[in-house]
């Protein structure tokens, strides 16, 4: 007896030495890709990038990117589910604007239902489809060729809840009282008996064998579309201009920052936003300038980004005009499904000691006072959120916007045309 007791007091005392597994939400988004938009200019790259991985405003994880990996990398940090996630680039090179894009989920919706599949002396069927599904005494089996995580699961389910044309087949669908199998085949089994399900890889037709008949009296076959998943992005454009050794016009650059959020259950498509200039201090300022690459085409949800250009002829009169200021907001061109974004920003452009141009940037709606208000941005920013659910769909948590960063320091704060004027040797 003592020597059972031992045995047993040892193997308690080992086992509580084994460490647990650990145990972590399930990760997403752990991919990155540094995509290079600079044709012509690819000796300007730097050899490798940084790029940090934020948690709000901590940085919880800072990887590497380089031309011999391909410029690809990913995340070994556990991004939990239910938390805002977003990325940055560390020091981005000279002459390149960046622009990020956040992963998407893998996407599943139902294309199309075919007709009841009847039980007749056959016990074997041919049906076309990538899902199955079945009802029999309350309990549901649904077949997908792909694998779906429990989101997907959810999704599916109140996709069918929700269906029109599935007759017989009920609206009560829950993970309580759902089974799901998935791959090339797979076998339901009740007290009544057995359905095997299998399917051709090469195309979407499915066999269906009984084991007897009119045991599962109530199968569907459908479509199930699936959109793969995509991790991160984060873009390099090459913006450099060859500068004008003695320039004739003087042209003040506007940062656009653009966040596109998803606000149903279908991602965002193309789409193309304007930014106009209106209300100018000076009367005359809106005869006297250029303005050019007022656009941003945005494709899915994400960040993105242009530098707005406001080109004056180099005078004294015309910089004056223009040091007022002027007023930029978004144009409503009404695409449905978007909600386009009312801020209204007003730029006053300035001039450093340097002759250096520079612009300080107010947010109207939000209050600010032009000429009173310390701002802290280095460029005006919209968010536009595209709402369309297909068959029912859901409302995630809405993403936490980025603010811009810090304006950079800046040499002088004289008036934009006074500088000029003292630069052309108007005035001393």
């Amino acid at each position: 007896m003592k020597k059972l007791f031992a045995i047993m007091l040892a193997l308690i005392m080992v086992l509580a030495f084994i460490p647990a597994a650990a145990t972590t939400a399930a990760t997403s988004g752990t991919e990155i890709t540094k995509v290079w938009d600079d044709e012509g200019h690819q000796s300007e790259r730097p050899e490798s990038v940084q790029v940090q991985l934020l948690e709000g405003a901590n940085v919880v994880e800072t990887i590497k990117l380089t031309e011999g990996g391909n410029w690809t990398g990913s995340f070994s940090y556990p991004q939990e589910s239910g938390k805002t996630y977003t990325i940055r680039e560390v020091d981005v090179p000279d002459n390149y604007t960046t622009t990020y894009t956040a992963p998407g989920e893998k996407i599943v919706t139902v294309g199309s239902w075919g007709e009841k599949i009847k039980s007749d002396d056959n016990l074997t069927k041919n049906v076309t489809g990538n899902i199955v599904v079945v009802n029999k005494g309350g309990n549901y089996y649904i077949w997908t060729r792909d694998e779906l995580n429990e989101q997907q699961k959810n999704k599916l389910m109140a996709a069918i809840n929700d269906a029109d044309n599935l007759n017989g087949l009920g609206k009560d669908l829950e993970a309580e009282n759902t089974e799901f199998k998935y791959g090339p085949s797979a076998r339901f089994t009740n007290e009544f008996g057995y359905i095997e399900i299998i399917s051709n890889e090469n195309n979407n037709n499915v066999t269906i064998n009984y084991e007897k008949k009119q045991v599962w009296s109530l199968l569907y076959a459908g479509t199930l579309s699936i959109t793969p998943a995509t991790g991160w992005i984060v873009k390099n454009t090459y913006t450099k201009t060859e500068s004008d050794p003695d320039p004739e016009t003087v042209t003040i650059s506007i940062p656009i920052y653009k966040e596109v959020r998803q606000g149903g259950n279908t991602a965002p498509g193309k789409q193309t936003f304007t930014f106009v200039l209106s209300n100018f201090g000076a009367d005359d300022a809106a005869s006297q300038v250029t303005v050019a690459n007022n656009t941003i085409e945005t494709n899915g949800a994400g960040y993105y980004g242009t530098v707005m250009t406001v080109t004056i002829d180099k005078n004294n009169n015309n910089i004056g005009n223009l040091s007022e200021g002027f007023k930029v907001t978004e144009r409503n061109d009404g695409a449905p499904y978007w909600a386009y974004d009312a801020t209204e920003w007003y730029v006053v452009p300035k001039m450093n000691n340097d002759q250096s141009t520079y612009c300080t940037f107010y947010n109207l709606t939000a209050g600010d006072k032009p000429w009173e208000t310390q701002t802290p941005y280095n460029g005006i920013s919209f968010t536009n959120i595209y709402t369309y659910n297909y068959n029912g769909g859901y409302n995630p948590t809405p993403v936490r916007p980025v603010q811009p960063a810090p304006l950079p320091p800046q040499t002088g704060d004289m008036p934009l045309w006074y500088a000029v004027a003292q630069f052309l040797g108007l005035v001393k």
